[in-house]
């Protein structure tokens, strides 16, 4: 629109350029503008064209010349320095917001930034960067009244594992510089009295642990502890640029190998994962006072720490990591020091490092439980400081013990009228149980509900302690047998594998598994061979396997059963193995070595020798078959209640036994030591 100096020529102006915008002859203007611009500036008498004064328009072009309406001639002079052509009601206004926008003199433009200004302007945050240093020192100044806390908050989904039930976090505060703890500022400051009523002294700072979270209670399976730990240090200790100091926080995510019975027995434990977090990061940054995600990282567990250095030191050292497939969530900032906490039950002593993971050494403390009499004073100092070593093991203590049990080798074994003893295992007893050579031990399968794991836990004779606890099978586990020297466990289980336990050092994980196509159902050790183990089960198929090599090694296999193998026994001298099946039949098989041969087993030094079938046992499941000291006889239980000896010499029955009921059960029967006693057990909870 058009601007007049008085507000008169403004209104006439106005209808003007109202009527001629509705003029008819709207086309001819057009025709004579064109004409006037190839004219050299020459006016047409039809042009419609009006000029406006100054003020908000841009200047006209050179050859545009002014020129006044030849139907209104009453209209007050304008200024000739500027003018507007109107054609329709749009363009008047896009063409003035195009002469506002290039007004230099009266409408104020904000320049576009060229990236060299983008880079100057961006200065000052590397800057800042720089200065971090000085940051960290005034974030140290304000905390020069607070003390250190560290919230666990949670994971992200872990790894199936049947295993897991209630992890619990355990937290180390480490100077990476010297691989140990973090000293205190001073050795008699309790740093954990929020957490432990009877702290014990010591000059750097212990773990600590949060709660356990129960997958059960909480209904689960991603653990959330959102547990706050107090460590009553200083927080500049930790936050503190120095040369001579590097510290790390190390989280440790632990499970309980059994089910929470006792919460200070730190040999219950078994690592998940871990992860660590600098406080102190790249260029002086602290990463603190801001919820952190940590990658998980799976444990190296034959790499062992010390009581000063934990295993996750060890671990980080140790590269490269593997990562595990989840990672935690934590915050570490400064705390007022509080003045009322109740300090809280731990998942486990925390400060014994040095015992976390190494299962059931505390030997010293049991000493005088296991010595007859409580007392050592008829040991030499020798034994005594023998005994009191915490890097031995259960196998290794008992053998520097004094003999409990002395019978001549032709006497009769004594019946049984009492009981000795009386194990707590699982609520739903054990599937298969198993003496060690030396008699001190008792091997026992509980077996647990669907879906959890199942465990093996041996226990001492006759003091009835559990020594070591073994994890590993996720179904029932049917049988168990020694090696001879008693160093070596293994273990036959419907997970379709076989595990060997290194008993000797009490190892949480298998030494061997070997794999199966379907269920274990029978293994056995050879009597003088400790390296040959036999297995069989429901794909009917015997194999002699080989266990120095790492993941074991099949040097025979016999599958001349039709029905599956549910039972194994050598002869005392091992050349011969019995073999029993679900369909009634008994085999006996031929080989080597023996006790007194040199000579190595071979692809071919097993060959069926004989097969016995009864017709009273066609067809009916044979649970188990043994044979005696003297081997002469093998002992056969049936699932018809029956019970036979039968004589290998001549290969018949020699006698049958009855009275113990076995319709359903897999119940067995056995020899006593001296071979004039047969045990067999019952559905009718008898023996």
């Amino acid at each position: 629109m058009i601007k007049s100096d008085s507000h008169d020529s403004t209104a006439e102006y106005h209808s003007y350029s109202e009527q001629l915008i509705k003029d008819e002859t709207l086309s001819r203007a057009r025709r004579a503008r064109r004409q006037n611009r190839t004219n050299s500036g020459t006016t047409s008498g039809d042009e419609t064209r009006r000029e406006a004064p100054e003020g908000h328009l841009r200047p006209p072009s050179a050859r545009r010349q002014p020129k006044t309406s030849p139907k209104r001639s009453d209209l007050p002079p304008l200024d000739n320095s500027t003018s507007i052509t109107i054609e329709n009601e749009t363009k008047p206004k896009r063409r003035t917001k195009a002469a506002k926008a290039r007004e230099n003199e009266e409408i104020e433009m904000t320049p576009r930034e060229s990236p060299g200004d983008r880079r100057q302007r961006r200065r000052p945050k590397s800057t800042k960067s720089k200065d971090a240093h000085s940051e960290a020192e005034l974030t140290n100044d304000s905390g020069r009244d607070k003390i250190l806390g560290i919230v666990v908050h949670r994971t992200d989904r872990l790894r199936t594992d049947l295993r897991l039930r209630h992890p619990f976090v355990r937290v180390h505060i480490v100077d990476l510089s010297t691989r140990s703890y973090v000293r205190k500022t001073d050795p008699n400051r309790l740093v954990l009295r929020y957490h432990l009523q009877n702290e014990q002294s010591v000059d750097h700072i212990p773990a600590i642990s949060t709660h356990p979270y129960d997958f059960n209670a909480n209904r689960s399976t991603i653990p959330s502890w959102e547990q706050m730990l107090i460590i009553n240090e200083e927080y500049p200790h930790f936050t503190t640029v120095q040369q001579q100091q590097n510290i790390f926080i190390f989280f440790e995510i632990l499970e309980f190998v059994t089910n929470q019975q006792n919460i200070n027995d730190l040999s219950n434990t078994f690592p998940i994962a871990w992860a660590f977090l600098k406080v102190i990061g790249s260029r002086n940054v602290l990463n603190t006072e801001r919820m952190i995600r940590l990658q998980l990282w799976q444990p190296i567990e034959h790499i062992r720490g010390s009581a000063l250095t934990p295993d996750v030191v060890m671990w980080y050292n140790h590269v490269p990591h593997t990562k595990y497939p989840s990672t935690l969530y934590v915050t570490v900032k400064p705390l007022n020091i509080p003045n009322h906490f109740h300090p809280g039950l731990r998942s486990a002593l925390d400060g014994g490092i040095e015992q976390m993971r190494n299962e059931y050494r505390q030997i010293k403390r049991e000493l005088e439980e296991h010595i007859p009499g409580g007392s050592s004073d008829h040991l030499t100092e020798t034994q005594q400081m023998d005994l009191n070593n915490e890097t031995m093991g259960p196998l290794q203590r008992v053998a520097q013990l004094p003999p409990r049990w002395q019978k001549l080798p032709n006497s009769k074994c004594k019946i049984p009228t009492e009981s000795l003893l009386s194990l707590n295992t699982s609520e739903r007893g054990c599937s298969a149980i198993r003496f060690s050579h030396n008699g001190y031990f008792l091997a026992c399968a509980e077996v647990h509900k669907l879906q959890e794991n199942n465990l093996i836990s041996v226990f001492e004779i006759p003091r009835g302690q559990r020594v070591a606890v073994f994890s590993g099978h996720l179904q029932m586990i049917y049988d168990l047998d020694w090696t001879r020297s008693d160093r070596y466990l293994a273990s036959g289980s419907a997970d379709s594998s076989v595990k060997i336990w290194n008993f000797a050092q009490t190892e949480r994980k298998p030494w061997r598994t070997l794999a199966h196509p379907s269920y274990v159902y029978c293994v056995r050790f050879h009597p003088f061979v400790e390296n040959i183990l036999v297995t069989a089960g429901y794909d009917k198929m015997i194999r002699i396997w080989n266990i120095d090599k790492k993941h074991g090694q099949v040097i025979r296999t016999m599958s001349d059963h039709l029905g599956y193998i549910s039972s194994l026994s050598f002869n005392p001298d091992g050349t011969r193995l019995a073999s029993v099946d679900s369909i009634g039949s008994i085999k006996v098989w031929h080989g080597l070595p023996n006790e007194t041969s040199t000579s190595q087993i071979f692809a071919d030094s097993w060959t069926l020798g004989s097969s016995l079938d009864f017709g009273e046992l066609q067809n009916i499941p044979l649970n188990s078959i043994t044979y005696s000291p003297g081997d002469n006889y093998l002992l056969v239980s049936a699932r018809d209640n029956l019970i036979v000896l039968i004589d290998v010499r001549t290969k018949s029955i020699s006698r049958r036994y009855v009275g113990a009921f076995n319709l359903q059960d897999r119940i067995r029967s056995t020899f006593s030591s001296c071979g004039s006693l047969i045990f067999a057990g019952s559905e009718d909870g008898q023996v």
